[in-house]
């Protein structure tokens, strides 16, 4: 299975206050939707988004679904429209441990930033994009950095190489110049944007490499 997957900077304060607050309380959304400096039809999409919540949570306690299909997810669709979004086909950081465990340390559920949730679900997926429509590996604003210097590093030019594609590394690497140059983290995700279908569920105007 190819997927289709982007790479969104975002910081752990604004996953904090668009996203584990509303879900927390969802009577934030109206406010947190106002802060947004968006056209009228983005802040319907992502109104549309919290609309979710109350079946993501019912979907997670019965087990029907899980936190990296629901808010994680959710999670990229809000830093789709905070920050531009960097798209790789079929490439993904979580797919790295796979042929070099040393990078798995710095690749993390972003649960880790989201403490009150975490005391009420968990995160089956640890992080890891294994199917459609899902959020995959979380890198902190200082992992970052240790990330572009593992791209860097040519000693681990082939364990890139069996991963990424040109195009799917120049887009990570971009999306990494700009979480360190803002000082965010980085989220990756599944099926946010498919462009073959013309299908996006964020702001496609911030859309990069596509």
């Amino acid at each position: 299975m190819c997927f289709d997957v982007t790479f969104h900077p975002i910081s752990p304060e604004d996953i904090t206050f668009f996203v584990e607050d509303v879900v927390l309380d969802p009577t934030f959304a109206p406010s947190r939707i106002e802060r947004l400096d968006l056209e009228p039809a983005f802040k319907d999409a992502i109104r549309n988004a919290y609309g979710f919540i109350a079946d993501f949570r019912k979907s997670v306690e019965s087990g029907e679904s899980d936190f990296a299909h629901t808010f994680s997810f959710m999670t990229a669709i809000v830093a789709g429209f905070l920050h531009p979004y960097w798209y790789s086909r079929g490439c993904a950081v979580s797919f790295l441990p796979d042929v070099d465990p040393t990078i798995g340390p710095i690749l993390e559920s972003p649960l880790v930033v989201m403490p009150r949730l975490a005391r009420q679900m968990s995160d089956p997926s640890n992080g890891r994009i294994t199917t459609n429509f899902i959020s995959g590996a979380y890198v902190s604003q200082s992992n970052v950095v240790a990330l572009k210097s593992y791209f860097a590093d040519p000693k681990n030019g082939d364990h890139i190489a069996r991963i990424f594609s040109d195009n799917g590394r120049d887009s990570l690497l971009e999306a990494i110049e700009y979480a360190t140059e803002h000082r965010l983290g980085l989220l990756e995700a599944s099926d946010v944007i498919v462009p073959l279908f013309g299908e996006c569920v964020t702001n496609p105007n911030n859309a990069r490499r596509t």
